[in-house]
């Protein structure tokens, strides 16, 4: 038994030192390589993500990135009577880059004229947007069912899609919103993101909130705005919900990857600095 558990752990490590590339590893591609069966590394990636060391993705996994692991060990020192009322994850997760969501979201507000209809996409980055909406008279459209908890302006109508509902990120997802959201055309389309980067463009680690999102930006006849703090820049996940040449506004922090920024705005992406 002793020996067994020794093998186990070191097999884990491996995996582990596989994944520090930064790449996506497949459950098919490392059963191969260690020589072990596919249930057995599947068993493995389920005991790394439990340990707070991998994200599990469709077929694979990758080392959980470095804000994910703040997020959980803030969910970790939360008190139990939160649970109670709502999810750990949404609370942590907003708290996260807290500060630099809020200067962004009053830099987006900015970009919205009075009377318009705005598509916004799921994520706790935008839940910080309705601070500074007054008196702009806006119709929004979400598929983000955690916005129905958020203080919002006596001017601002919201419609959430209705949809099946997606508990870790709060979203709706599924054939309602779309057919929703193909009843309408926005004339501004705000997208919180999971990733953006040049090569990529547009990504996200759940395959149906892409598809979401994709459709909120094909039935935007306006400006086409991505929020994101400077972690989400450069980074790629899983499912392309379009490339870079979709966007024309992203806002961050001058804190951002500057090289990243550079590639993105040769793009033809115009490059906002909620901080300046």
């Amino acid at each position: 038994m002793k020996n067994s558990l020794q093998n186990v752990q070191a097999r884990q490590r491996q995996i582990v030192e596989r994944l520090q590339s930064g790449e996506t590893l497949f459950v098919r591609d490392l059963s191969e390589d260690l020589q072990v069966s596919e249930v057995t590394i599947r068993r493995d990636l389920q005991a790394l993500e439990k340990g707070g060391l991998v994200e599990r993705v469709f077929g694979g996994a990758r080392l959980l990135p470095p804000d994910r692991k703040e997020a959980q060990a803030m969910e970790s020192s939360l008190p139990d009577f939160m649970n109670s009322l709502f999810s750990k994850s949404i609370l942590t997760r907003q708290a996260l880059h807290a500060a630099e969501k809020d200067l962004i979201c009053q830099k987006v507000a900015g970009l919205l004229e009075s009377d318009e209809i705005v598509f916004m996409n799921s994520g706790t980055t935008l839940l910080y947007l309705m601070r500074y909406v007054a008196n702009k008279r806006l119709h929004v459209f979400t598929n983000n069912a955690a916005l129905a908890l958020i203080d919002r302006p006596a001017d601002v109508e919201l419609t959430i899609t209705g949809g099946e509902h997606y508990v870790r990120t709060q979203s709706m997802v599924g054939s309602i919103v779309k057919d929703t959201l193909s009843r309408v055309i926005a004339t501004s389309c705000v997208l919180g993101v999971s990733g953006i980067s040049a090569a990529s463009g547009i990504t996200t680690s759940l395959h149906q909130e892409r598809e979401i999102n994709n459709m909120m930006l094909h039935n935007c006849e306006g400006k086409h705005i991505v929020a994101a703090d400077p972690s989400k820049i450069g980074r790629s996940h899983s499912f392309i919900t379009c490339p870079i040449q979709d966007i024309d506004i992203l806002v961050t922090l001058s804190t951002a990857n500057a090289e990243e920024l550079r590639r993105i705005a040769d793009c033809g992406v115009k490059i906002i600095f909620a901080d300046e």
